[in-house]
This record gives structure tokens, C-alpha cells and sequence, in this order.
């Protein structure tokens, strides 16, 4: 048998690694997760006037890709001028912003309220649909 082979603290050795293996990977048992996007979806001002300018932004912005869908498939890290992707997503109320990288989310979603309220909508659709 393989247990027999192995001494007793051979085993307790093995059982911390594996118990430690398990902590590590996240077993939480029946913990409730939230993902990132989740925790970013109640993203909004306190400022109602501010809100309702940063939803029609955001329409604006949502009609670029010429669906109103609700996503932002242009980068607004990018001024709406490079194509946006799903696995750099960022929810902002009502709309999920994709960008076209990791950093371009992530200097956009320091100051979002701010960004959005700088983000200029091109009067075309940009090229490269």
C-alpha cells in the first residue's frame, strides 16, 4: 500500500501541501463571489446632473459602432478611433466599455466620471470598423 511507505510526517507534510493547494486556489466553500464586473456595475456619480451628461456621453458613444446595444465596442481610452475588446471590459452603469488594452482601461477607469466627460464623439463613424 502506498500510505505504508510513507512515515507520519512524510504524511502530514503531504496533507498541509495539498490543504495549502486548496486555500491557495480559492476553495471558499459557499462564500458568495463577485466578479469585476459585478462590483463595477453600480458605477455612478452623486452628482444627478453630472449622470444624466455622463449617460448621453455614453449613448453617444454606444451608437458609434452603429448599434445601441448598451457596449461601448470602441476604445474611449482611444477617443472612439481604435476597436475596443471584450477581455478589457469596464462597466459603467448601464454600458460595458471595451478597450482595445489593459492600459488604456486602466488610465481610463482611474478618473472614469472625468474621462467620460472628456470623451468627444465623432461626428463619423471611425474608420476601420
Amino acid at each position: 500500500m502506498f500510505s505504508s511507505r510513507l512515515s507520519g510526517r512524510s504524511l502530514r507534510i503531504l496533507f498541509l501541501a495539498v490543504a495549502g493547494a486548496g486555500w491557495a486556489a480559492g476553495c471558499g466553500g459557499d462564500k458568495p463571489t463577485t466578479s469585476a464586473r459585478d462590483a463595477a456595475t453600480d458605477r455612478r456619480t452623486a452628482n444627478p446632473a453630472a449622470q444624466a451628461q455622463i449617460d448621453s456621453i455614453l449613448a453617444g458613444a454606444d451608437r458609434v459602432d452603429g448599434a445601441a446595444d448598451h457596449v461601448v465596442s470602441r476604445c474611449a481610452g482611444c477617443q472612439l478611433h481604435m476597436q475596443g475588446n471584450e477581455a478589457h471590459a469596464l462597466q459603467m452603469g448601464a454600458y460595458a466599455m471595451h478597450f482595445c488594452s489593459e492600459d488604456c482601461k486602466t488610465r481610463f477607469g482611474k478618473e472614469v466620471e472625468k474621462s467620460v466627460l472628456a470623451l468627444e464623439i465623432p461626428a463619423e463613424t471611425p474608420s476601420g470598423q
